[in-house]
Order: structure tokens, then C-alpha cells, then sequence
């Protein structure tokens, strides 16, 4: 069983440290450095993956954050209802699942892979450009892509370029 981190408390993953199966609960904090690695985190207070850290199937939940810095990497995430992942300029996320919580990609970062809708949640892209990873299981009723990156354009459709009129 991996670091159960204090409510109130910071715990680091160091360079050559690994941990497996920690618990970040509200209020704590979990900072995972360059060379550490964690593994099935469960996150409801916060996680930082700051550059050269990795961190491979954490589990995101009910007020958790994730930060993927620059040089950072999260793999396999699971963000449920209530949680968050962020990746900042740098950051790189994979094979993410969204599954009730909300995925930020802000300008710069890098999704890699796909990502898969398994329930109700969100995709914020913040940048003007789109991903090119493969976005799965984008279906049900609750499932949202919000492109903050782009402007709204209120003119509607012209009839020229709309094929049902």
C-alpha cells in the first residue's frame, strides 16, 4: 500500500521514489518531482506533477485536482465525478478517461493518445488548436467539449453554406 497523505500536510515524490497505491484526501497534498513516480493514486485533495514526474493510472474524485506541469506526465488518469484534471503548457496526459469529472487542457499541452468518455463530463480545450489524439465514447447526454480557445460567433449559418437549406 502506497503513502496515505495527511489532511493539512504536503508529501514529494522524489527522484528515484515510487509509490504505488497512495491516497491524497481533501486537504492534503501530494507533489511528485522529477524522477518520482506514482501509481493508482487516489486523489481528492490535490496532486502536482511537476517536470520529469510521472504518474500512471490515478483515480481523481469528488474535489481532487491533478496539475500536469510542463515535462510532467499523467497516464491512464480516471477523472470521476467531481474531479479534475489540469495539463499546462508542457504537460502531457494519455489515455485519459472521463468519467463525471472535467479534463483541462490549457494552450501548449499535449494529449497524447486517446482520451475515452466513459459517463457524463467535460473537455475544456483552452488553446486554438484541437488535439489530434482520438476522442472515444463522446455520446451521451452530459458529455461536453467546451473550445474556450475559440471566439463564439453569433451570425449563424448562411445559407450558402448550409446543406439542408
Amino acid at each position: 500500500m502506497g503513502t496515505i497523505v495527511a489532511s493539512g500536510t504536503t508529501d514529494t515524490i522524489s527522484a528515484g521514489q515510487t509509490d504505488v497505491g497512495g491516497q491524497v484526501p481533501s486537504g492534503g497534498a501530494l507533489v511528485v518531482a522529477s524522477g518520482g513516480t506514482a501509481g493508482d493514486t487516489v486523489v481528492l485533495g490535490s496532486e502536482t506533477i511537476l517536470s520529469g514526474g510521472d504518474d500512471d493510472a490515478a483515480l481523481i474524485l469528488g474535489g481532487g485536482v491533478q496539475v500536469v506541469g510542463a515535462g510532467g506526465v499523467a497516464s491512464g488518469a480516471t477523472i470521476g465525478s467531481g474531479g479534475t484534471e489540469i495539463v499546462a503548457s508542457g504537460g502531457v496526459t494519455s489515455d485519459a478517461v472521463i468519467s463525471g469529472g472535467t479534463l483541462e487542457l490549457q494552450a501548449g499541452a499535449t494529449l497524447a493518445d486517446g482520451i475515452d468518455f466513459a459517463a457524463a463530463g467535460t473537455l475544456v480545450i483552452d488553446g486554438t488548436t484541437m488535439p489530434t489524439a482520438t476522442i472515444f465514447g463522446f455520446a451521451d447526454t452530459g458529455e461536453t467539449i467546451d473550445l474556450r480557445g475559440l471566439a463564439f460567433a453569433s451570425a449563424g449559418c448562411s445559407p450558402a453554406l448550409s446543406p439542408s437549406m
